[in-house]
């Protein structure tokens, strides 16, 4: 059943939200007027959101968030309604105590990352400075939770307005994102002879000492386990993507020899039985140039178009990465969320589309949250972490959401430190499966 909704003035921000919380998150075909005659002639389930109610309708107060253009300071008015934080909290006539739907585009948007805000060594937006952080609900999908939230609301006005049923798929998309394919192998001379450096220098002789022989081929590299996990990841119901780092210059020690044939020849295999794409440079975030490169790089590599990309460590600048990615028509990204933290960058774990808060447009980049990554998941217990997991997917408010985790190739190395990791990261895509 279609929901009407009438505005006074509908923008783009408000198509946006609209169809953000309505058509993805709960799966709602909805139709917007500004014609009064229209709203009042309709005769199914509607509302007005509107500064003002219109008569005894059902009514939700429109701040006017939504009618602005460009990025400037927003009080926020912060509230309690359903035993959830909120914005844009009011005391007008409404149905419900906040305007929603700007809270939601708040979010969604990442409007606070566009005003001044202090950066981390990396460059990145600190998740301390998010007010997700602040009101400690950063592990909470809040616009899916006030999507499913309102919809309750309609419902004691509208009973028949309900949610189409559909066959659920598994609810976790777990993928990898390899830096170094091989602990010592395969990588630029300049690479290896620096690793092998630090390792005499931090005394850590073992390593230096397996660097060697890995290098003779009197040891296998320890993370050269891929034709033993592969068999294991291909009979599973769920099907990880790889993201591939396949950049030469090097950052903070890593780089990839791209040229070499064994390299490649893993890379392309892996594509065979997997989704692959690019696990973009910190060198490819800086410069236009050098992520084209990247891109056309492996997708000369496993020949299929590249459609989707995440950046290592994490995006910087939001309206800097995403431009490069349009420029390129990548139409997915991986990168929406914290490196080290556990959460929701953007409040939700649908996916949503980016928009151009610059220059006031939606754009055909989809984003997909991710609620963490190997990193900060290896700053807790093994049990600690997939608890945490567990407890994340149990909260989720639809099941439009999905849990999107970044994991690495340490997840399933076979030494004794690890042991514990990869089996809970198996059972955890096994209890997940979905035939």
């Amino acid at each position: 059943m279609s929901l009407l909704v009438y505005t006074p003035k509908i923008t783009t921000r408000f198509q946006y939200v609209f169809r953000q919380l309505f058509v993805r998150i709960l799966e709602i075909p909805i139709s917007f007027t500004s014609s009064l005659d229209a709203f009042v002639a309709f005769s199914g389930p509607k509302f007005s959101y509107a500064p003002h109610p219109l008569g005894q309708e059902f009514h939700v107060y429109a701040s006017g968030f939504l009618t602005e253009q460009g990025i400037s300071y927003q009080e926020l008015k912060k509230g309690e309604w359903r035993g959830l934080q909120v914005l844009f909290a009011h005391n007008n006539s409404s149905r419900i105590p906040f305007d929603i739907f700007a809270a939601s585009f708040y979010c969604l948007s990442r409007y606070e990352e566009y005003l001044p805000h202090l950066k981390d060594e990396d460059n990145r937006y600190p998740a301390v400075a998010s007010w997700l952080t602040t009101a400690d609900c950063l592990e909470i999908p809040l616009v899916d939770a006030w999507a499913a939230a309102f919809l309750k609301e309609l419902q004691r006005e509208f009973p028949d307005l309900t949610l189409s049923e559909k066959e659920i798929d598994s609810p976790i998309r777990p993928f990898f994102t390899i830096t170094s394919p091989f602990k010592y192998l395969y990588k630029p001379s300049l690479t290896k002879l620096g690793q092998w450096l630090q390792s005499v220098w931090q005394l850590n002789l073992w390593d230096a000492l397996e660097q060697c022989l890995v290098e003779l081929r009197l040891l296998r590299d320890p993370f050269d386990t891929y034709d033993q996990m592969i068999p294991v990841l291909s009979k599973g119901k769920v099907k990880p993507a790889f993201y591939f780092l396949f950049a030469q210059k090097p950052y903070e020690g890593i780089a990839t020899a791209i040229y070499n044939t064994k390299l490649q020849a893993l890379i392309k295999g892996v594509s065979d039985d997997f989704p692959v794409s690019v696990l973009l440079s910190h060198h490819a975030q800086q410069g236009a140039e050098e992520l084209a490169y990247e891109l056309n790089n492996v997708k000369q590599l496993i020949h299929r178009p590249i459609l989707r990309a995440r950046f290592h460590r994490g995006i910087g600048t939001l309206a800097e990465g995403y431009a490069k990615l349009l420029e390129q028509e990548v139409h997915h990204d991986l990168s929406m969320g914290y490196e080290e933290e556990i959460g929701y960058r953007a409040s939700t774990a649908v996916p949503f589309y980016y928009y151009d808060l610059e220059n006031e447009y939606q754009t055909p980049l989809l984003l997909h949250p991710i609620v963490a990554t190997e990193k900060g998941l290896r700053m807790l217990t093994s049990k600690g972490a997939f608890d945490k997991l567990e407890k994340l997917l149990e909260a989720h408010p639809t099941p439009t959401g999905k849990q999107r985790v970044a994991f690495s190739n340490t997840i399933w190395q076979d030494e004794e430190s690890n042991q514990s990791w990869r089996q809970r990261f198996l059972n955890y895509l096994e209890r997940h499966a979905r035939p």
